[in-house]
């Protein structure tokens, strides 16, 4: 039988170490394929590139560098570059956590997402780092065990699996829960700098953490030491907010 194909991208650039530590952490698995930003591309969640051409750099025989999004990366993998359908796509693993609404500017999220939508197998990867040196051992062994899951019983198709790892030594880690979005509040800023020309510049400012953790949540479960596995859908309706909103606008009408 011929070996699953694993197609594996990420928005820290293709170069990036945790993107190096998730390739060997399956090269057991399957045969492994790179396609992943030329440069890193934080925050650009699932943006694609409809103004202009992408290009491809050949690394290797297993590595392609994208002048483009980890979305674009995908999309160029599925459509033209790959001759066989992959059987599972992994986007990670992130330098920094990925959890609550910031799935929605993720650019790893992203990556994923895209895989899903085209009804592929898909995991997002990110270590909660706490600062320097980073160590990927962790998030790798459980990137891996999130890859078997994908391979042997994957959720159901727009589904994607966004995995965040504790930093820390496997005696730091109290286990996995499956956990379900949470909230986080935001509290972004902006700064104003000006240069010798007197010319101004605007630098918006991540967000500073305002967590909700609760039980059974993503960040709850970072809080408690513990891995979190959110799968998440691409339906975002407020399915309870429908009949409410149809009555009123019924009643607009009378």
């Amino acid at each position: 039988m011929s070996r699953p194909l694993i197609l594996i991208t990420n928005d820290d650039g293709y170069r990036a170490p945790g993107l190096l530590a998730l390739r060997a952490a399956v090269a057991d698995l399957g045969d492994v394929m790179v396609v992943a930003p030329d440069r890193e591309r934080s925050a650009c969640g699932q943006g694609i590139t409809i103004k202009g051409p992408l290009t491809v750099e050949k690394i290797d025989e297993t590595t392609y560098a994208v002048d483009g999004t980890p979305a674009d990366c995908v999309i160029l993998a599925l459509a033209s570059m790959l001759k066989t359908r992959p059987s599972v796509v992994l986007s990670g693993i992130n330098r920094g956590a990925n959890l609550g609404d910031d799935v929605y500017y993720s650019g790893t999220v992203g990556g994923a997402r895209e895989a899903a939508f085209w009804g592929l197998p898909a995991g997002a990867c990110s270590l909660v780092t706490r600062g320097k040196p980073i160590d990927f051992t962790e998030s790798a062994k459980h990137s891996r065990r999130l890859c078997e899951i994908l391979l042997t019983a994957p959720p159901a198709p727009g589904v994607l699996l966004n995995l965040n790892v504790p930093d820390g030594n496997a005696s730091e880690i109290n286990g996995v829960k499956v956990t379900r979005q949470g909230m986080r509040g935001h509290a972004s800023g902006v700064s104003i700098t000006k240069d010798s020309r007197g010319r101004t510049f605007y630098w918006i400012a991540e967000p500073f953490d305002k967590w909700d953790a609760a039980d059974g949540d993503d960040m709850g479960a970072i809080r408690a030491g513990y891995v979190s596995i959110t799968p998440l859908g691409k339906d975002t309706t407020s399915h309870g907010d429908i009949d409410a909103l149809s009555r009123l606008l019924q009643e607009k009408r009378g």
